[in-house]
């Protein structure tokens, strides 16, 4: 889970049990409604998203996605969580069949740009 800090606002991965994940979202304002938090998964808004206050903590809310099954498939899925347009945190899951010389090709390709900048950047840092 990658935690992004929007001015107040931060969602932390709290545990993915039986097919549930939970999490606690911090700086929301308490109010009769909760924040329009939405999860994303490939554009889509997903169903089964409940945002309950926390006991006992200001501006603290329960978050809970139930991850169905329908969701599930060959590959990797990336769950996006965003409230009012700015991206809060997201997590991946990996499930069946994953093509693992596709995702060794992809490293291979990442490490060879990586390398390509480095040399780019001490050519710059040499000149300058």
């Amino acid at each position: 889970m990658s935690n992004a800090n929007k001015g107040e606002l931060r969602l932390i991965y709290d545990g993915l049990v039986d097919g549930v994940w939970s999490g606690i979202l911090f700086g929301a304002a308490k109010s009769k409604k909760a924040p329009a938090l939405e999860a994303l998964l490939e554009g889509a808004v997903l169903d089964g998203l409940k945002i309950t206050p926390r006991a006992n903590m200001a501006s603290a809310w329960d978050v809970r996605l139930t991850l169905g099954a329908g969701f599930l498939q060959d590959g990797t899925s990336c769950i996006v969580f965003r409230l009012a347009g700015a991206e809060l945190g997201s997590f991946t899951i990996q499930a069946g069949s994953v093509a693992t010389g596709d995702q060794a090709a992809e490293l291979a390709l990442l490490r060879a740009e990586l390398d390509m900048l480095k040399r780019a950047f001490r050519a710059h840092m040499r000149e300058a």
